[in-house]
């Protein structure tokens, strides 16, 4: 029985060892297994290591050196400078096609997938059958294979029965990657497949980069934040990162594939400076500098050192390839723990922006170990690929924080430019109420002056305290509005109700508009119910809301426009509309003409508080306030407030207080001798001038002010002012910078700029007194600048010396200007080109005895009585004169150089008589023309 089981033992045991037997490689030689399309051959290879790189094929094909091979098994270390020779003799039973050499597992990276150079031959009968060149290092141009790129792989093909000799060169040059030996013969198929797992994830990699490249850089130019800026060259180095890790290496084969060598100074200056520029993101999306100032320096001190390790790795590559890794893996560690120190430490700062990146940074250098251990196959090969995941993740995490960013930046970006109008209104709201203080307060100290000087009669007298009065209750209407404004913001405004004659209320008010309207010429309708309306309202609020809305439809509406009241009631409650067909006003404006401190676009004047302080007290008095509007049509405004007792509090009823007595409404009318505009003198020895200012009040003191000293005429706005001026060629203007239809500034440029009215100074007169004003007021050609409240006697002394100039000035242009050489004298370009005109068009017709002043005004477009006062102006003399004058200069000219008798030089400067001509001369230079060569010089 036991000898039985032994040789049963015995039997299995040697059967065992047979087929262990059979498995075993053979060092050397293969035979080709049918029906399997993955045959590994490193356990059969046989090695040779030539350390002096001395050997060539010839040497390595035949016997002579076959013992120089041993099994690769027992090579036990493999030194990288040296060069290996691989051999291996493999057999066919049957007829092999479609099939690779190629190294087993080279899905890795597109750099480190194979030995940098390779070189196979195929030995068949000992002749060379065909020889390859695949190397990563092996340009595109000397490889018979080129897909997948720069892989290590060679086809193979058997006949029946067939052995062949595979002699392989393997040797590495910059050392990026340790020596591989483990070659496979693979079929076609399985080759493809290899790289069938990589091929989506790495191309939507890839996509994901590129379109966070563009994202980075689109908001880059939108934003001009360096966050953005960082952001993009981080997207843009991770696609080229992901190109040359690429199974094909897309970055070598698209950009320098016959110098694939590029491919690894390529991939440090990626990684490397990839590094850099993230940190760099890290600083200014963080804001570093301010939220953690000491890591900041930290993250610095990282930079600088990562940039001096790239130059020093490249300098290693380039010259000391087997000694790189000496430097690089000490950096590279230092990095990498500096790096996690910084994630952490930022994970656990509470500013949401700096958790932000450290979260990014952690999910980055995590998931770059995990990328250490899957190469060193500690971590399972079918995981996705760790380094993807890594730029993938971190990329993802940084994209939406900036989104997130991009968005809040637009909202503070939003309310930053909302502050800034807001105090762009405020700087025009303050710069008006300037305006609108510092006139009344001329027209209350400029008369009170006067009056302290007692040089005035009665009547102006009277005149005088009535203007002071008027604008002491303007500026008390100011003072209120602010006042009111100020208590409505602070909510401190109360309610007053008590049972009112609305009715009567509201007629009194309507009434004080009516001598208003018939100085404006503006047809004026007013609507009221048969029965009297009774109800409960705040008097002082209604009054203040009506009398807004009806200054406000009288301000823009013109001469022969319409201005309508209708008041209704129903339902307890009272309903009025102010209606116009003024300038309107433009839609997009609509809503925000209720708006404090706004001004529609294109009017002037005003302080911008009244229709704001119109719908706050409406409100307030618990109704409704709208408005209608159409550019050049109009506008309408409708109020609707409750009139019941019921609608209001206890304590916002004036218990006991049934009535409210009438009070005394403010007069919008200007006193009637306003009305009517003095004429201009005659007499040409007294200077004229055109006082153009909105403010009635203020364009009677400053007219009774001049009319000491000049003739006087007035226009109400820059628009009136300009035509003004072309009609009558004053002598100086006064302008008010603030005005309805062109204010002073658009004025002054016109009239500067206009041959007519070129030479006339300008005064400009504003409440506006910062030197930016000044300098805008001077810029456009005004010759002076006079601030509000001014003294009288001072603006008699500027308007005298800017006159006073002027004559000098046109004294030097009677006597020279008009001469035969103007050249030579320097005066201003407008008023040169203007006189040099007139010369020429006199020189042209100088033998014209028919040429007349008619002539003369029309060659330069004006108007007789306009070049009248033009030449006056700037020569002092007639045009007539002028021309006269002309003709006897070019005729002393010509009787000079002996041109002719006196009869004939006569005819040639367009005298028709010479008798005449004779007269004309001697009265000029009080000598006969026969005696000019006598006064010759």
């Amino acid at each position: 029985m036991y000898r039985r089981i032994i040789f049963i033992c015995i039997i299995f045991l040697t059967s065992f060892y047979t087929k262990a037997q059979d498995k075993m490689p053979v060092p050397g030689f293969y035979e080709i297994k049918p029906n399997e399309p993955l045959q590994p051959l490193k356990n059969y290879l046989l090695v040779a290591e030539d350390k002096r790189h001395i050997w060539t094929i010839s040497d390595m094909s035949g016997d002579k050196n076959l013992k120089k091979f041993i099994p690769l098994n027992a090579v036990e270390n493999v030194d990288q400078q040296s060069t290996w020779w691989c051999r291996l003799i493999i057999h066919a039973d049957f007829t092999l096609e479609n099939f690779f050499i190629k190294l087993q597992r080279e899905n890795n990276t597109g750099i480190a997938s194979g030995n940098e150079i390779m070189n196979a031959w195929v030995i068949n009968n000992g002749t060379i059958e065909n020889s390859f060149s695949a190397g990563t290092l092996t340009p595109a141009s000397s490889r018979l294979i080129n897909k997948p790129f720069n892989l290590n792989s060679f086809s193979l093909d058997f006949k029946l029965g067939e052995t062949k000799t595979l002699i392989i060169q393997l040797q590495s040059v910059k050392n990026i990657s340790t020596l591989n030996f483990n070659f496979a013969l693979q079929h076609r198929d399985v080759a493809k497949t290899t790289f069938a797992g990589f091929f989506p994830i790495g191309i939507f990699y890839a996509g994901v980069m590129f379109i966070l490249f563009l994202f980075g850089l689109v908001f880059s130019f939108i934003t001009k934040e360096r966050a953005f800026y960082w952001f993009t060259l981080v997207a843009l180095f991770y696609l080229l990162h992901s190109l040359l890790l690429h199974p094909d290496n897309l970055l070598t084969q698209w950009f320098f594939p016959n110098h694939p060598v590029l491919m690894i100074y390529a991939w440090t200056i990626l990684t490397y400076v990839n590094v850099i520029f993230y940190w760099q993101f890290g600083r200014a999306f963080t804001q570093l500098n301010k939220a953690l100032p000491a890591w900041d320096i930290v993250v610095r001190f990282l930079i600088g050192f990562v940039a001096v390790s790239v130059i020093i790795n490249i300098f290693s590559l380039v010259w000391f390839p087997f000694s790189a890794n000496k430097i690089s893996r000490p950096a590279s560690i230092i990095i990498f723990l500096t790096s996690i120190v910084l994630s952490v430490r930022f994970l656990l700062n509470s500013n949401p922006q700096v958790k932000i990146f450290g979260i990014a940074a952690c999910w980055l250098f995590f998931f770059q170990v995990a990328g250490v251990l899957w190469e060193t196959g500690m971590l399972p090969q079918n995981i996705p690929n760790p380094w993807i995941t890594a730029q993938f993740g971190t990329m993802v995490v940084i994209f939406f924080a900036l989104a997130y960013r991009f968005k809040k930046s637009a909202m503070q970006q939003a309310e930053a430019n909302q502050v800034l109008q807001m105090d762009k209104i405020k700087r025009g709201f303050f710069a008006n109420i300037s305006h609108e203080f510092r006139t009344p307060l001329t027209l209350m100290l400029g008369p009170l002056k006067q009056l302290e000087e007692n040089n005035t009669d009665s009547a102006t007298q009277q005149k005088y305290v009535a203007m002071m009065r008027r604008n002491g209750e303007r500026l008390l209407q100011l003072i209120n509005q602010l006042l009111d404004l100020s208590k409505l913001e602070e909510g401190k405004m109360e309610l007053h109700v008590a049972k009112t004659d609305i009715t009567g209320m509201l007629k009194i008010i309507a009434a004080s508009f009516e001598s208003l309207a018939e100085q404006k010429q503006v047809n004026y309708h007013v609507h009221f119910p048969e029965e009297n309306i009774i109800g409960f309202t705040d008097r002082d609020k209604l009054e203040k809301v009506l009398v807004n809305l009806l200054s406000n439809a009288f301000n823009f509406t013109s001469a022969n426009g319409t201005v309508s009241l209708n008041v209704s009631a129903g339902e307890n409650r009272l309903r009025f509309s102010v209606q116009d067909n003024g300038t309107g006003i433009p839609k997009e404006q609509l809503d925000k003409i209720f708006d404090r401190f706004h001004q529609v676009a294109g009017t002037e004047g005003g302080t911008g508080i009244g229709l704001s302080l119109a719908k706050e007290l409406v409100q307030l008095h618990k109704g409704q306030i709208s408005v209608n509007s159409e550019v050049g049509r109009g506008s309408t405004f409708r109020v609707s407030i409750p009139i019941s007792k019921e609608n209001y509090a206890a304590n916002e009823l004036n218990d006991g207080n049934e009535h409210v007595a009438d009070r005394n409404v403010i007069s919008f009318a200007l006193p009637k001798e306003y009305i009517n505009e003095e004429e201009v003198s005659a007499d040409d020895s007294i200077a004229t001038i055109l006082i153009v200012e909105d403010n009635a009040d203020l364009r009677q003191f400053i007219k009774d002010t001049l009319n000491k000293e000049f003739t006087t005429v007035v226009a109400a706005n820059g628009k009136a002012g300009l035509a003004k001026a072309k009609e009558i060629i004053p002598d100086l203007i006064i302008s008010d910078v603030m005005m309805p239809e062109m204010d002073g500034i658009a004025m002054t440029q016109q009239i500067k700029h206009e041959q007519a009215t070129s030479h006339i100074p300008v005064i400009i007169l504003t409440a506006k007194a910062g030197s930016a004003n000044k300098i805008e007021g001077l810029q456009t050609g005004a010759d002076d600048y006079v601030i509000k409240p001014f003294d009288g006697n001072e603006l008699i002394i500027r308007c005298k010396n800017l006159i006073e100039q002027r004559s000098k000035l046109r004294k030097l242009f009677s006597k020279q200007v008009i001469s035969i050489t103007p050249e030579e004298i320097e005066i201003e370009i407008p008023e040169q080109q203007f006189l040099q005109k007139i010369r020429s068009v006199i020189e042209e017709n100088l033998d014209n005895e028919l040429f007349t002043v008619v002539d003369l005004s029309n060659a330069v477009f004006m108007s007789r009585s306009q070049l009248h006062r033009k030449l006056k102006a700037l020569t002092g003399e007639a045009p007539n004169e002028l021309i006269r004058n002309f003709r006897l200069e070019r005729a002393l000219q010509l009787l000079k150089k002996n041109a002719g008798a006196v009869s004939e030089i006569a005819f040639m400067t367009g005298f028709s008589s010479p008798a005449y001509f004779s007269k004309c001369f001697s009265d000029r230079y009080h000598y006969p023309p026969a005696d000019v060569k006598k006064h010759a010089v």
